[in-house]
């Protein structure tokens, strides 16, 4: 019965570290948008790449005031629905979002709720008043565009 106690607790140690090392390098990552495939095996990990499943469930373009009520700039909030083991890893893998003016963004904050990835994304101080009429966003299982709606929207 210890024994298998002890199995376990190192078992658990074992997963935790793993987990740790896979936040670190998902937080450390910098891929290009030319280049992401690539760029993600090599910095993150060609295993846990390939066990990334995701589906967007909701674009928002708006102002965020979750700094300061003083401070407002322009952000896009992506909603993702996780798939195991994704759904219960604190590590977040990068997604590479392009606005129609070209610019790459990458996540500027990331939130696990469920099983819902919210990543957060800050606009160029250019576009601050203008919300754009679509986004591009850069997945490991390709590349989607998704149309914004009048109220800044977009939803399945």
């Amino acid at each position: 019965m210890l024994v298998a106690v002890l199995l376990l607790s190192a078992c658990q140690k074992g997963l935790d570290n793993e987990e740790t090392v896979l936040q670190a390098r998902c937080a450390a990552s910098t891929p290009t948008w030319d280049n992401y495939p690539e760029d993600i095996k090599a910095q993150i990990g060609a295993g846990p790449v390939a066990a990334w499943r995701g589906e967007v469930t909701q674009v928002v373009w708006g102002l965020d005031d979750a700094e300061s009520a003083a401070t407002t700039a322009p952000v896009i909030q992506v909603f993702v629905t996780m798939e195991a083991p994704w759904s219960s890893l604190d590590a977040a893998l990068p997604l590479l979002l392009r606005e129609p003016q070209g610019s790459t963004l990458t996540p500027v904050a990331s939130r696990l709720d469920g099983d819902v990835r919210m990543y957060r994304y800050a606009l160029p101080a250019e576009l601050a008043d203008v919300m754009p009429p679509w986004v591009t966003l850069r997945t490991p299982r390709g590349i989607h565009r998704y149309p914004l709606g009048a109220g800044g929207k977009w939803t399945p």
